[in-house]
């Protein structure tokens, strides 16, 4: 079977000032609920994708993520956490915002330190993967050694 060619900088859809204000405000109220009524990980993951209007097999052709692991993370019955450097190329692939990265970086038990080599690196294309288009997965593991650990 032959995956059909498509642009990876056009299956994630970039967000608008409106959307990432809304982005915001949900995730403000979840993270003022309780810790017992809070979301799992993939709970918030699904409900991220879902808001992007994705498909699990967009997910892993814009992230390099496999669909079989895609569907794991997505699957609470497993409550499958990724690995760090997944979960990094998973919220760059899927152009998250900051806030949602930094959310489901919490959600999973994981900061990126700031004696990181690639901290700056991973900042900037935190703070502007969901608004443009050439930063992707593939021009992150360029400037970066997120492989070097898997």
């Amino acid at each position: 079977m032959s995956k059909k060619v498509v642009d990876v900088q056009d299956l994630i859809p970039l967000l608008t000032a409106e959307k990432i204000a809304a982005i915001k405000r949900e995730i403000s109220r979840e993270l003022d609920k309780p810790s017992a009524e809070r979301e799992t990980f993939s709970q918030a993951f699904n409900r991220i994708a879902a808001g992007l209007g994705v498909q699990n097999e967009d997910i892993e052709i814009a992230t390099t993520v496999s669909l079989k692991t895609i569907y794991r993370y997505r699957s609470e019955n497993t409550n499958c956490i990724p690995k760090p450097n997944t979960l990094i190329k998973l919220c760059v692939g899927m152009r998250l915002h900051r806030v949602q990265t930094d959310y489901l970086l919490g959600l999973a038990g994981y900061q990126i330190k700031l004696n990181n080599p690639d901290y700056d690196i991973y900042q900037y294309y935190f703070d502007f993967c969901a608004v443009r288009k050439d930063l992707t997965v593939e021009s992150l593991l360029k400037k970066t050694s997120l492989l070097k650990n898997e």
